[in-house]
């Protein structure tokens, strides 16, 4: 057998940070591992897991640097996982305004998002941003599927109140799990996370790692990743837990007599891939593929325990199995072959097959407007239904379902329904089942159903119609001008009483046609039509879109086909940039248009040449993510077979009005994004989720507004019956002069007025009591905001970059002020923070150079990091007492700032707090200070004084660099270290008072040669006060 290498992960991970380009400073102090020469590498816990990397040889460091206590960024971790799990998957990043293509990081943070491992915020993803502590947790926690874990875990910290209400789950299942320790009784979630604490973490999470294909024999201690495909692991054990990574791809797995004692977590992996044979013993099993298809295969005889999925792609699984959970939404698992204790459906919109000879003991569906199909040949004994709107079909074998949600829809033949009390909308095929009864779904051949055994009987009824389905026949959608297609209504029920139907059309987009009695169709007109059957005794009408063309479909061997899912996955331009895409392929109906299958910007799958046009037929259910995104799509018609419009659908399309047909149930997110030139939605009467006034679109009952269109001009008047804004409803409306909120609207989502750059003010309703996260970020028109009394908080971005802010009012109950919430309202001049405020989050009033004065009010406890960075205007600053901790930049930047008071109740001020600040003269620190961080007074170029609090025990890196006019400082007592380059450029530094005992960081004054004559003084003489020769290197 091959010899195979195991490498730990971490030192992939290293490399990569390794490769980042840092300042250097003139190698020093020397330590060698093997024949590798870093001054920097520390002797301490971190060492092991740091030299590991060096051996390997997958780290170099940087100019004889390893560079152990520096930060991570968001860039650099992304990079690092996503290499680490094998990613090359990436996803599309245009949605995010801080992303350049040209970066070195650009396709590894595409590679982190399409793993759903990073998520960004307010349009961003903040790639050069230092990494915080609680971040990596989520960002691991994600990658590894760590979930599931008790908050209450983090009570043996001092510091839990400090983690982030989204990080605490994750957190505390990397605490749970023995990951994350934290130290000294507290996990800092929210410092900077360094190379060193993140290469023990990795290490920590991962003891081996499989890069190259083969067989694999021997046991392995601790998790195990599986990077490549064409791996067997045979007759050997793994105590920890088993990652199949990203980088297996569409690959192979075998687990030949393997006993994994953790979590089996299937990234990776393709339709004939993860096999389980031989004596295996896996009990847990998470499925996390995150795109593409995965299958589960387990040999007769075994049974494997659980099985999680959690992805976001269609997962087959055959074999025995004890329960299968569906936790993700949108999702297919189909059984095949397989036989199932129990099936449980947590996510909404999923769907599970049972099929070729399956059974499942019980199933319980959950998640709302869930489907279930049982294929002939193949059974379950029993269903719960505890989600809406679920649907059960298929010619297999059911027992009883017990319906305890609304609108429940039951088609196997022979299934005893239940309806719980209170439930309504339960139908057993076409019998209505009232509730507290049952009913039996009918066999095909009887064409009716049985009374309930609490209803009377009796002489026979009329049937009434109850719905019309139209088609066309061979369900053809499409005709050629002046060619007939003949149409067809089904009425249901089928034993419907009188199933009389009229005939009518109507022109829709420029076509027009005639229709006879008996429903054959004449296209005598270019465009689409709606065709409508009506019933002459009850008035139940169906209706059908038809197109009329010039010309027949584009020809099949333009299309790349799926024919086992009936998806459209590539299309070749070479068919011309005006598609009618063709209703079949081969004899299989064309059901799915893929996930970028038209992109026009060379999206996966796509041609990368936009179209200018596509007629789709009425085959077409559903529309992948970005399936017709970045084109030239000027109009396009959905046909009434459509259900789905997929994330991005048709992304940045110069489409000027957009129909949505009673079909559509689901719209994605940002599936109009940035289609600048739409003015108009319109939404089918009949559509039972959507509705349109004015040309805006609403929910069905008109209590939420979800999207203004981009295009539409002018004001507007928001209906006073809405009562919610969704999400981006308004997002980059650049021609939107005017809004008016009325009193009954209640909420406002993230991002709704985003850079609607023509608004120039607002004025909110007393119903708003919060401002959500970037709600009017970058309305670069803006002026003027009128809070109302009502709001207590101000969320994250709320009004950042809007520079042409200059007056707002803070209401008197304000309580809290989000992170980044007034960033960069460079206008923004006086600024009264109410006294009730106690929360003022990071970046607050970043940049905002007009302002020159702010009172910090008294009931605040801290000041968080770069909060007031970059106020070119500000002069002074009195931070008030109850102030504990001061964040790192918080005032940084802020080039006048002359002078600042700091109280005693100050017990910690953060890196680089007061750097830049160019015109400050003087400070002093209080002795309650224990802790100041690196870079805290820096580039403070006229400062002359510095009283240093005598709490402090170490004076960090760049303390006081290039603070070129600072003469004299007395280091206290308690300080026994002075870091790298604490003083360095301070030129005019003459006098140093010293204590005892204290240690000289790397060129800790001045410079090296500066710093050795004071080291050598100071050995010789001790305690004191040394004076400096300024011509001179000598120290007396």
């Amino acid at each position: 057998m091959m010899k195979k290498r195991f490498f730990s992960i971490m030192l992939i991970l290293v490399l990569v940070v390794g490769m980042m380009p840092v300042s250097a400073f003139t190698t020093v102090v020397e330590k060698e591992y093997n024949n590798t020469t870093f001054w920097d590498m520390p002797n301490d816990w971190s060492a092991e897991a740091l030299e590991k990397a060096v051996s390997n040889g997958l780290i170099t460091g940087f100019e004889g640097r390893i560079m152990p206590k520096e930060s991570l960024t968001r860039a650099q971790m992304a990079a690092i996982v996503s290499r680490a799990f094998g990613t090359t998957e990436m996803s599309s990043l245009s949605s995010y305004n801080d992303m350049m293509t040209d970066e070195w990081y650009y396709n590894e943070m595409a590679k982190a998002v399409q793993m759903k491992i990073f998520v960004g915020s307010d349009y961003k993803l903040y790639p050069n941003n230092d990494i915080t502590r609680e971040e990596a947790f989520t960002v691991l926690a994600r990658a590894f599927k760590l979930s599931g874990a008790d908050d209450s875990v983090l009570t043996q910290y001092s510091d839990k109140d400090l983690v982030s209400a989204w990080a605490k789950k994750e957190t505390a299942a990397l605490v749970t799990a023995g990951y994350a320790q934290g130290a000294n009784g507290k996990l800092n979630p929210k410092k900077n996370i360094t190379r060193a604490e993140f290469a023990q973490l990795m290490e920590n999470i991962l003891k081996n790692y499989i890069i190259e294909e083969g067989i694999y024999s021997a046991d392995m201690n601790g998790n195990v990743m599986i990077n490549v495909p064409n791996v067997t692991l045979k007759d050997l054990v793994i105590t920890g837990d088993l990652i199949i990574g990203d980088g297996v791809g569409d690959g192979d797995i075998t687990l030949d007599g393997v006993v994994v004692k953790g979590r089996t977590v299937i990234r990776g992996g393709g339709v004939n891939s993860i096999k389980i044979i031989g004596d295996s013993d896996i009990q847990n099993i998470v499925i996390a593929r995150v795109k593409g298809q995965v299958r589960v295969f387990t040999e007769d005889g075994l049974e494997i325990g659980e099985v999680i999925v959690d992805g976001n792609d269609h997962v087959i699984i055959e074999g025995n199995t004890g329960t299968v959970t569906i936790t993700a939404s949108g999702i297919t698992v189909t059984a095949t072959n397989a036989k199932i204790a129990a099936g449980i459906i947590e996510g909404d919109n999923s769907k599970i097959i049972i099929s070729e000879s399956s059974t499942v003991q019980k199933a319980e569906i959950n998640g709302e407007n869930s489907e279930v199909i049982v294929e002939k040949g193949s059974k379950i004994v029993e269903i719960t239904v505890n989600g809406k709107g679920a649907d059960i079909s298929g010619q297999g074998e059911i027992d009883k379902v017990k319906a305890n949600a609304d609108n429940i829809t039951v088609s196997t033949p022979g299934t005893k329904v239940t309806a719980s009390d209170g439930k309504t909308g339960i139908m057993a095929g076409t019998i209505p089942v009232s509730e507290k009864n049952t009913e039996t779904v009918p066999s095909e051949n009887t064409g009716g159903g049985r009374r309930s055994s609490n209803s009377s009987s009796g002489g026979s009824s009329s049937v009434a119609v109850t719905g019309i389905t139209i088609n066309g026949e061979g369900d053809a959608n499409t005709i050629v001008n002046g060619q007939n297609l003949q149409m067809s209504a089904t009425i249901l029920p089928t034993n419907a009483t009188d199933k009389t139907v009229t005939w009518s059309v109507l022109p829709l987009v420029g076509g027009t046609a005639t229709i006879s009695t008996t429903g054959l169709l004449t296209g005598t007109g270019v465009g689409t039509v709606r065709v409508t059957a009506t019933n002459v005794v009850s008035g139940i009408v169906g209706t059908k879109d038809v197109t009329i063309t010039d010309e027949t479909p584009t020809g099949a061997e333009y299309f790349q086909f799926d024919a086992s899912t009936g998806t459209i996955i590539r299309y070749n331009i070479e068919g011309g940039t005006d598609v009618i895409i063709p209703s079949e392929i081969d004899g299989i109906a064309v059901e799915h248009i893929g996930e970028d299958a038209f992109n026009g910007s060379g999206g996966k799958g796509s041609s990368g040449t936009p179209i200018t046009s596509v007629i789709i037929p009425d085959s077409v259910i559903s529309i992948g993510r970005s399936g017709f995104a970045s084109n030239q799509l000027i109009s396009i018609i959905i046909p009434g077979s459509v259900t789905n419009l997929g994330d991005y659908a048709f992304f940045r399309n110069p489409i000027t009005e957009f129909n949505i047909p009673h079909s559509v149930d689901t719209i994605g997110e940002n599936v109009f994004y940035e289609c600048s030139e739409l003015a108009k939605f319109t939404v089918d009467s009949n559509n039972n989720n959507y509705a349109s006034i004015d040309g805006v679109l609403f929910s069905k009952d008109e209590t939420t507004l979800l999207q203004y269109p981009y295009a539409k001009t002018g004001s507007y008047s928001i209906p006073d019956h809405v009562s919610d804004i969704s999400e981006e409803a308004f997002w980059n409306c650049r021609k939107l002069t005017d809004i008016a909120i009325p009193d009954s609207v209640k909420n406002i989502g993230t991002g709704a007025f985003y850079s609607c750059i023509e608004l120039t003010n607002i004025t909110l309703p007393d119903s708003i009591t919060s401002i959500g996260a970037s709600v009017f970020s970058s309305c670069t028109g803006l002026t003027e905001v009128i809070l109302p009394d009502s709001v207590t908080s101000i969320g994250d971005g709320s009004f950042g970059d809007c520079i042409n802010l200059s007056t707002i009012n803070l209401p008197t109950d304000l309580t809290s002020i989000g992170n980044r919430a007034f960033e960069y309202c460079t206008k923004l001049v006086n600024i009264s923070i109410p006294d009730n405020v106690t929360s003022i989050g990071n970046y607050a009033f970043s940049g905002c150079e007009g302002i020159t004065s702010i009172i910090i009010p008294s009931g605040m406890t801290s000041i968080g990091n770069y909060t007031f960075s970059a106020c070119k205007g500000l002069t002074s600053i009195t931070i008030p007492s109850g102030v504990t901790s001061i964040g790192d930049g918080a005032f940084s930047f802020s080039s006048e700032l002359k002078s600042v008071t700091i109280p005693h109740t100050v017990t910690s001020i953060g890196q680089g707090t007061f750097s830049y600040c160019s015109q400050l003269t003087s400070i002093t620190i209080p002795d309650s200070v224990t802790s100041l961080g690196r870079s805290a007074i820096s580039n403070c170029t006229e400062l002359t004084s510095a009283i240093i609090s005598s709490s402090v025990t170490v004076i960090e890196d760049y303390t006081f660099y290039n603070c070129t006019k600072l003469t004299s400082i007395t280091i206290p007592n308690n300080v026994t270290n002075i870091g790298n380059t604490a003083f360095l450029e301070c030129t005019a530094l003459t006098s140093v008072t010293i204590g005892s005992d204290v240690d000289f960081g790397y060129q800790a004054f001045t410079n090296y040669t500066i710093t050795e004559y004071l080291n050598t003084a100071y050995a010789e003489g001790g305690a004191g006060t040394y004076t400096r020769n300024i011509d001179e290197y000598s120290w007396e």
